[in-house]
């Protein structure tokens, strides 16, 4: 592994690249006082494949992950490396699949899942706990099935 450092009062400061034995580039970061502070990419096979957002060492802010064609896979929100608000998952094609609430890192509030560009589920969280409706819907969007869960389980 080869890389590229920036050093300023002996901590790494600046962009910072790391590639592999090839020469092909594995990672770009930028540091400060020796944290990772500001934007980090990854790359695998010289394609970007995922970014990060760092403050004072700490993955906070947008991160995105993508497929190997480019695509966006994911995004999220991450609050003191623990995901926070909104995360969307996208198929190979750039089709929404999954929106999903996060607090502290666990699923929050209501998550919904799609086929095709329609909803067919829906789910909702309490601190990582499956509590609450759990809809179904026909792919026309009209209600299939309502239900209620406790603790992971259909109630009546």
């Amino acid at each position: 592994m080869i890389a590229e450092l920036n050093y300023k009062n002996d901590k790494q400061d600046g962009l910072t690249k790391t590639y592999d034995e090839k020469g092909m580039l594995l990672r770009e970061a930028y540091f400060k006082d020796g944290q990772l502070d500001g934007s980090s990419k990854f790359y695998e096979n010289g394609i970007l494949s995922l970014e990060k957002t760092y403050e004072n060492g700490m993955n906070t802010g947008f991160s995105w992950e993508y497929f190997p064609n480019g695509k966006r896979k994911k995004e999220m929100t991450m609050r003191n490396n623990k995901q926070e608000g909104l995360t969307r998952i996208y198929n190979e094609k750039g089709a929404l699949l999954i929106v999903a609430n996060y607090k502290d890192g666990n699923l929050d509030g209501l998550s919904r899942f799609y086929e095709r560009g329609s909803l067919v589920s829906e789910k909702t969280y309490d601190d990582g706990v499956n509590n609450g409706f759990y809809r179904e819907y026909y792919k026309s969007g009209v209600l299939r099935r309502e239900v209620y869960v406790l603790n992971e389980k259909w109630d009546g």
